[in-house]
């Protein structure tokens, strides 16, 4: 059982450009943005967000023009523009550095803050990016999320993202059993959304995998970066496991092992918080200020 879960929890709603950002904080303590994948819907992050808050102040957010944070005039698909929508989450709350743990897709949005606003960071996890242009296999993983695309707009959001899971090696038992749970929360949440737009959200998720980011760059900043992967996923050879150790290797900076999958922060969150407290809490504790690669 969660020992946080009945801590109290803030929603609210940041007014941004022709809609608004919805966000939630719990807890009290150093700041940390929680960056979603995927759907860009921060529900997926409430577990791990509970229980890291008794540690920190947790800041989740729907990434701009998903889930519940509307837009009426949606934009060009951008990776800088989903981080300067970070960013300016993080201002409009009165914050000036954060702590930061970008998961999957959220982990390339996270790796866009540390090359283009250092300034705002604290220390940064980046937990299992989906980077294709990074990894060896490149030709392959190209050829396979161009498929996953063309099958979105043949026949549709089910198929393709079968299609994509089983291309990829994503946990599909962990899926289903996670799945069954998100239903429940859209049919008892009463907050407009969004409506889905399957092109547009497979294309975003084409174009997000398909970022290179600046190492030098990165290097340059000295933001202190850890790179994650969960066991299972670095025992079966998943690239986006891989890639955390490419990362690290890039930026000399530390790799770290979560529990489970690549879905861990959603079904093994007490441990996977544990971990991240392990990570930050202690460098909070020590007063440290610890650059990257030393």
């Amino acid at each position: 059982m969660d020992l946080h879960a009945s801590l109290p929890l803030h929603k609210g709603y940041y007014k941004y450009k022709s809609g608004h950002i919805y966000y939630e904080i719990k807890g009290k303590g150093a700041p940390l943005l929680l960056i979603p994948g995927g759907s860009g819907d921060c529900w997926w992050l409430h577990k791990i967000a509970d229980a890291l808050s008794g540690n920190f102040q947790v800041i989740s957010y729907d990434l701009y023009g998903k889930a519940r944070s509307i837009t009426h005039t949606p934009s060009n698909i951008d990776i800088n523009q989903f981080a300067k929508d970070a960013i300016n989450l993080v201002t409009a709350l009165g914050l000036e550095k954060v702590y930061i743990v970008g998961v999957s897709s959220g982990a390339v949005i996270a790796l866009d803050i540390a090359e283009k606003y250092p300034a705002y960071v604290k220390e940064m996890i980046v937990f299992e990016p989906p980077l294709i242009c990074i990894h060896p296999r490149f030709d392959a993983l190209s050829k396979h999320f161009a498929k996953v695309y063309l099958t979105a707009l043949k026949w549709g959001e089910s198929i393709a993202g079968l299609r994509f899971a089983l291309g990829t090696g994503l946990p599909i038992a962990p899926i289903l059993r996670s799945g069954s749970a998100y239903k429940d929360h859209l049919k008892n949440c009463t907050d407009t959304r969004m409506r889905p737009d399957i092109g547009r959200e497979f294309l975003e998720t084409v174009l997000l995998v398909n970022y290179r980011p600046d190492f030098e760059k990165i290097r340059n900043n000295q933001v202190l970066i850890y790179t994650g992967a969960a066991t299972a996923s670095v025992k079966k050879r998943r690239f986006y496991a891989e890639n955390a150790q490419i990362i690290a290797a890039e930026l000399a900076c530390e790799e770290i092992l979560f529990p489970g999958h690549h879905f861990s922060f959603f079904h093994f969150a007490e441990q996977c918080a544990d971990v991240i407290c392990s990570t930050f809490v202690t460098n909070i504790l020590s007063g440290q200020s610890i650059k990257q690669g030393s």
